[in-house]
């Protein structure tokens, strides 16, 4: 492996849920079963404003879209946070909820005109 391909893989982003309730969290712990990962207790994880959450780390970011598919179908409740790298504070992922407010105000601008 040659020095850049350490380099980027030390900065490659790592994705975290931490479910809101039981039930997000029973259905996300066999989701990961089912996949093959190994489930361990949700760790927990400092964010950039020092709160600790109890995460679990997901294999891959295809899991994250998956589970914003399922949110609304299964009733989920559940943040999502990244990190660059295997070590440092974790950070709430908000490009979901960007992507909800350019729609309504493009709808809203539309309605206007």
């Amino acid at each position: 492996m040659t020095r850049h391909e350490i380099e980027n893989k030390d900065k490659q982003t790592q994705w975290f849920v931490e479910p809101e309730g039981s039930y997000t969290n029973e259905v996300i712990a066999r989701r990961l079963q089912a996949l093959g990962e190994i489930v361990y207790p949700c760790e927990v994880m400092v964010d950039n404003f020092k709160q600790t959450h109890s995460v679990y780390l997901l294999p891959n970011h295809k899991i994250v879209g998956e589970l914003y598919r399922s949110k609304k179908d299964l009733n989920l409740k559940f943040k999502i946070y990244n990190r660059t790298g295997h070590v440092g504070t974790i950070r709430l992922w908000t490009l979901e909820e960007r992507k909800k407010k350019v729609v309504i105000k493009k709808k809203i601008a539309t309605e206007v005109n």
